[in-house]
């Protein structure tokens, strides 16, 4: 019975904990006739194991039952005709009918409610207790530090230091000072320059380009390597690849048939070149996700709609499962962009 938000958190209450002691037979009947169904319709929203725990209440636990959710107690012990619990299992109200993937046997039903005519007996021992609903309120979410703008901060301030040679040190080093340790000796030039290779082309270098820069004794030799490798076209193909995973990517709909999508390359090629020609982060954004309404005129700007549609498609479907597949694909195009571009998942608001 995976009660929704609404339904399963109030879930079950603090009377179980005034019930006198179950009938023999009671342990027994939970044990063959309830505990199944909580295992097979209940514990995937309601046990220790739900991320998130659905409206507060777990069900794995006879501490959760008694505590019960966010909708207080769904068991009158002893009456089952006014327990929450058994009006969502019934059907009987239109807002709150558990399980919402199917309504129980008419016989599963029964045994619940004879089970809270017994007194619910719970032979389950557990020392562990409810969990509780947390969060931020709205003006305090609003407040968290990753919500905040972007504000000049001043460097830590350190006693001169020949290691240190610009602020991303300072802030190393500051660190690695309160831990008491000491940072390591400057790398070899070899080293060097093969970690700026394989860094931003992904390549090794050359044993001749190894020579020349072991050569340049110029303060400016590692500087001028960086720069040669960002205006190399495999800058764009390396770092594009990165992007590639986060937009889901694939050159395939995926699924059963998997059938190839002959132009997927040219989203590819966008990122490729939005990369090597270092296009602005906020035309970055806005023409993933429009560009065929900021900039309809640009090829480049079309090209990159392809974020979009980048994930699974069902390629052969029934009529009746259109209107379904259309709002899963809306519904990944809205959790890729939220993740992607705002480091949140908001994939609760495709049920709540």
């Amino acid at each position: 019975m995976l009660l929704t938000t609404s339904v399963v958190v109030g879930a079950i209450a603090p009377p179980f904990g005034r019930l006198q002691s179950p009938p023999p037979d009671g342990n027994q009947f939970f044990e063959s006739k309830i505990r199944p169904v909580l295992v097979a319709e209940c514990y995937s929203c309601h046990s220790a194991s739900s991320k998130p725990l659905m409206g507060g209440l777990r069900l794995d636990t006879k501490q959760g039952v008694l505590s019960g959710g966010v909708l207080g107690p769904s068991i009158v012990s002893g009456k089952p005709e006014n327990s929450l619990i058994l009006k969502a299992l019934s059907w009987s109200d239109p807002k709150l009918q558990m399980p919402p993937k199917g309504k129980l046997s008419d016989s599963q039903i029964a045994d619940f409610a004879s089970w809270i005519k017994m007194g619910a007996p719970d032979p389950r021992v557990t020392n562990s207790g409810p969990k509780k609903l947390t969060g931020l309120t709205v003006e305090q979410g609003r407040k968290h530090w990753s919500f905040l703008p972007l504000q000049p901060v001043n460097a830590p301030t350190l006693k001169p230091n020949k290691w240190v040679h610009n602020d991303i040190d300072k802030y190393v080093l500051a660190k690695l000072t309160t831990v008491k340790l000491q940072p390591n000796s400057a790398a070899s030039k070899v080293s060097l320059i093969r970690r700026a290779y394989f860094d931003l082309i992904g390549l090794p270098p050359t044993p001749e380009e190894i020579d020349a820069f072991i050569r340049d004794k110029s303060p400016s030799a590692y500087s001028r390597i960086i720069d040669k490798l960002l205006a190399d076209s495999r800058y764009g193909e390396r770092w594009a690849r990165h992007w590639l995973d986060l937009a889901r990517f694939a050159e395939s709909h995926g699924y059963e048939q998997d059938y190839d999508r002959p132009n997927a390359f040219h989203y590819r090629d966008f990122l490729i070149e939005a990369f090597n020609s270092d296009i602005p982060y906020n035309t970055f954004v806005k023409w993933q996700l429009a560009g065929d309404e900021y900039e309809p005129d640009s090829p480049l700007a079309l090209q990159a709609t392809g974020f979009l549609a980048a994930g699974t498609h069902a390629t052969q479907i029934t009529k009746s499962q259109v209107e379904k597949e259309r709002y899963d694909e809306l519904d990944d195009m809205l959790s890729t962009s939220s993740s992607v571009f705002l480091g949140l998942t908001v994939g609760c608001a495709r049920c709540h």
